[in-house]
C-alpha cells in the first residue's frame, strides 16, 4: 500500500508498506490510530494510539501538514503515516494526485 510517513524528525517519504496495519504499527510504534477530517473522506492520518502519554516527541511537520485539514490546531506526537480511504472506509494506497498534493504541503512547510 502506498502511503506518506512523516517522521518526527521532520523528514517524509513515500513509501509502500507491505503488510498493511503491521507495517504502520511498527513505523508508530504501537496500537494504531486513526485521525480523519471534516469533509476529507479519501484519506486518513495514522498515529500511536498513545504517543502522548509514552512520551513520543511532538511531530511538528504532522501538526502543521493537519493544520491545512483540521478545524483546531492539533499536536501529533510520534511518526505519522498517511494513507488513502475506499469508498467504505478502508485504507487504501494514496493515488498519484494524493501523492503530488501532500508533497507540496509537506515541502512548503519549514
Amino acid at each position: 500500500m502506498r502511503a506518506i510517513t512523516i517522521k518526527t524528525n521532520g523528514e517524509y517519504e513515500v513509501t509502500e508498506l507491505k503488510n498493511g496495519r503491521k507495517s504502520i504499527e511498527e513505523i508508530i510504534g504501537g496500537d494504531l490510530e486513526g485521525v480523519t477530517y471534516a469533509g476529507h473522506t479519501d484519506f486518513i492520518m495514522f498515529l500511536n494510539e498513545i504517543g502522548k502519554i509514552i512520551g513520543l516527541k511532538i511531530n511538528t511537520l504532522a501538526s502543521v501538514f493537519a493544520l491545512e485539514y483540521a478545524e483546531t490546531t492539533p499536536i501529533l506526537y510520534g511518526n505519522a503515516v498517511i494513507c488513502g480511504l475506499d469508498e467504505e472506509g478502508a485504507s487504501c494506497d494514496l493515488t498519484d494526485e494524493q501523492v503530488e498534493i501532500f508533497s507540496k504541503i509537506l515541502d512548503g512547510i519549514d
